[in-house]
């Protein structure tokens, strides 16, 4: 396994949501809450604006060849 890259992002209401890292997490919660030895994550968290900002922010992990969908990154 390589390093789990996790992000999460603070809209100024307070609302946090993550950004990146949901696979590796999916991944984790099969293992019953046991994190493999030898195993780290690495930790960003980023403060947006609104949620122009957060939709921005989480295209900059993935680029357009990802599994990403229009759907994904679409706000109501």
């Amino acid at each position: 396994m390589v390093t789990f890259h996790w992000a999460t992002a603070k809209l100024p209401d307070g609302r946090v949501y993550r950004v990146n890292g949901q696979h590796s997490s999916t991944v984790l919660a099969e293992l019953n809450g046991g994190f493999p030895e030898g195993v780290y994550a690495h930790i960003d968290e980023y403060a947006v604006d609104g949620d122009n900002g957060l939709a921005v922010l989480f295209r900059q992990f993935d680029d357009r060849k990802s599994g990403r969908s229009a759907a994904d990154v679409a706000f109501d």
